[in-house]
């Protein structure tokens, strides 16, 4: 987490345009419909954190498990578990990942000056082996983004640095094993 963490920063300041997103002015608008990996020891983290979540957040929370939202600490208003958010969403949308088949994926994010809304959409498109290989070696890589180039942060070669072996669940999964409609009911 340390080593993403300081890599993105590191983007923060090679690419002025991701400033944009470090205090995002859109609700997450890129975490919607997010389907969130979580690893065990961040689900531990997570569940002795909702305890200390304001009464309607708790409410909010339910309603998003009972309506099985892919991401249930996304509301509409800000994510619930930020400061606690797992690996997984930290980098979001800085990211470019070099997927099976290679199936590039990246996301492209572009605030309007006019509403200050984002508009968010997800890349994906098939490359050459070759190009594959080149994402594997670069810590960033520039990308079409709208109308310009932007650099992101090459999971591909981080994947590479830091291999985990932590056991790790999609959100809906973790639910399923331990409910968090227990832990809301005591707090």
């Amino acid at each position: 987490m340390e080593i993403l963490d300081s890599i993105i920063e590191v983007l923060y300041k090679e690419e002025n345009y991701w400033n944009i997103c470090r205090q995002c002015q859109c609700k997450g608008y890129c975490c919607i419909g997010a389907n969130v990996f979580v690893n065990a020891d961040e689900w531990s983290k997570i569940k002795e954190n909702i305890q200390y979540l304001l009464p309607n957040e708790k409410t909010e929370l339910k309603n998003n498990i009972d309506k099985r939202k892919q991401c249930v600490f996304h509301t509409d208003e800000k994510c619930l578990i930020h400061n606690i958010r797992p690996e997984n969403c930290r980098y979001t949308p800085y990211q470019a990942v070099v997927g099976r088949f290679n199936i590039l994926k990246y996301s492209m994010v572009k605030i309007d000056p006019l509403t200050k809304t984002c508009k968010f959409k997800t890349v994906r498109k098939k490359i050459s082996q070759e190009e594959g290989r080149l994402f594997e070696q670069q810590c960033f890589v520039s990308l079409p983004n709208y109308d310009t180039y932007t650099k992101y942060v090459s999971l591909n070669w981080l994947a590479n640095s830091c291999l985990s072996n932590k056991k790790i669940l999609h959100v809906s999964e973790w639910l399923k094993k331990e409910p968090l409609f227990k832990l809301y009911e005591k707090s």
